[in-house]
């Protein structure tokens, strides 16, 4: 790749994460510029920031514009969701100018187009990497462990543990667009839809979490983890309050029909009067854990544990960390890849661990859980 004036070219900074991520980048001592529709909000973040990083005004319709400003930088990384509206536009001028393309998706069926474009990619010389934040990169990395050592993974199941931090407009948009197209998972090597918590299970969280009960839902890693561990059967699944698990069975298979009902205008008028997102010590206080298995053609199992806290500065700090990789002058790799992919993932754990993640390595499950 020729050498460009920035290293990132950062859209939707405005946004929740934007702002985050763009913190992020200004503390990596990364050369990066500011982009996204409204230029009186892109000022006042850049009047925020310490480099006065170039702020870019460009609409996601003018393509032209769009591709003119990502060809100025190495890495092309954007906050800008629902990512099933608003990704491709970006992903199209990255792929045009032959910039590195990431995103901090978690819709699956906006990855499941994404990895289409591997062709695209490789013929380009460019990687397209979809969800490099909280949405998928420490699964992702949980089920890499699980799976390390195992020769031919049959089944890998990954659990989600969240605590403490309520959610962000973009997070919620994403979410009730993925409710209404129900729920996938991995199976015999295909994607199959089914309605949300139709599959559920126990799993032995750490502490604070515990065991815990979980059902399944429509998260990124039904197209991940497939490509990253090679299982042709993947499920993933949440914890969630008893009550709503409990109804999950008579709810899942209508709430596709509610999120096109009239109702839905109710829920996005609540979504746009709720707050923003978390505000600092929210996020500082919630906490995660991720629990991946694998079980291999013999019926043998094992498990690997990731924990960490604020999901969302992590997806600033892992996003940042994978556009730093990218920029390098000596990388490599192209194509539609999976974090695993895109990067060494024992470097990947070992920076994590730098920010306060810690990872389990794999281990067979005790007896009784």
């Amino acid at each position: 790749m020729q050498s460009r004036e920035f290293d990132v070219f950062l859209y939707g900074a405005t946004g929740f994460t934007g702002r985050l991520v763009a913190r992020e980048l200004e503390s990596r001592g990364v050369r990066f510029a500011i982009g996204g529709r409204d230029r009186p909000k892109l000022e006042t973040l850049r009047s925020r920031l310490a480099t006065r990083p170039e702020a870019i005004a460009v609409d996601l319709s003018d393509s032209h514009a769009m591709r003119t400003a990502c060809s100025r930088a190495r890495v092309v990384l954007t906050c800008a969701g629902p990512f099933a509206q608003f990704g491709t536009p970006v992903q199209d001028a990255a792929l045009a100018s032959g910039s590195h393309f990431i995103d901090v998706t978690g819709e699956h069926n906006y990855m499941w187009k994404t990895f289409g474009r591997d062709a695209e990619a490789r013929a380009a010389g460019v990687v397209l990497l979809n969800a490099a934040g909280f949405d998928v990169v420490p699964t992702d990395l949980c089920a890499w462990l699980a799976c390390r050592g195992v020769e031919k993974p049959q089944l890998v199941e990954i659990a989600i543990a969240t605590s403490g931090s309520p959610l962000s407009h973009g997070t919620m948009k994403s979410a009730v667009a993925l409710l209404g197209a129900g729920c996938v998972c991995w199976e015999d090597g295909n994607l199959v839809t089914e309605p949300v918590g139709h599959h559920a299970r126990h799993v032995p969280f750490p502490p604070p979490f515990g065991p815990r009960r979980v059902v399944s839902v429509p998260w990124g890693d039904v197209v991940t983890a497939p490509r990253t561990t090679g299982a042709p059967n993947v499920r993933v699944y949440m914890t969630m309050p008893r009550l709503a698990a409990g109804a999950l069975p008579f709810l899942g298979p209508v709430l596709p029909a509610l999120a096109r009902s009239p109702a839905r205008r109710l829920l996005d008028w609540y979504l746009e009067s709720a707050p923003e997102g978390p505000s600092d010590s929210e996020r500082t206080g919630s906490i995660f854990a991720i629990w991946a298995e694998s079980t291999d053609e013999g019926g043998r199992r094992q498990f690997a544990v990731v924990e960490g806290r604020d999901p969302y500065g992590f997806t600033a700090v892992s996003a940042v960390w994978f556009a730093r990789q990218m920029a390098q002058p000596g990388y490599a790799r192209s194509g539609a890849l999976t974090p695993c992919q895109a990067a060494d993932p024992d470097e990947l754990a070992s920076y994590l661990a730098e920010r306060g993640v810690t990872s389990l390595s794999p281990h067979p499950p005790q007896l009784g859980w």
